[in-house]
């Protein structure tokens, strides 16, 4: 698929809808989308968590760095 012949212009007003609609694309059978489904969920799911440790992590820096610094709590 090239539609680099037809970035031409600003906001490459020669690539419109009725080029888009000839271009052929596969579309894959459902049990593979579904394996993507679970494997990209999986991802997804991990990210979330990893974000909540980060958080977690970041207002137990907050809390405890102050006071290490200044010496109430000992390193």
């Amino acid at each position: 698929m090239d539609l680099s012949s037809y970035q031409a212009g600003t906001a490459v007003p020669t690539l419109n809808r009725n080029v888009i609609h000839g271009v052929k694309i596969l579309i894959p059978d459902e049990q593979l989308q579904h394996k993507f489904n679970n494997f990209a969920n999986s991802v997804l799911i991990e990210i979330e968590l990893l974000k909540k440790y980060n958080n977690d992590l970041s207002q137990a820096r907050d809390l405890f760095l102050p006071r290490i610094l200044n010496g109430s709590i000992a390193a």
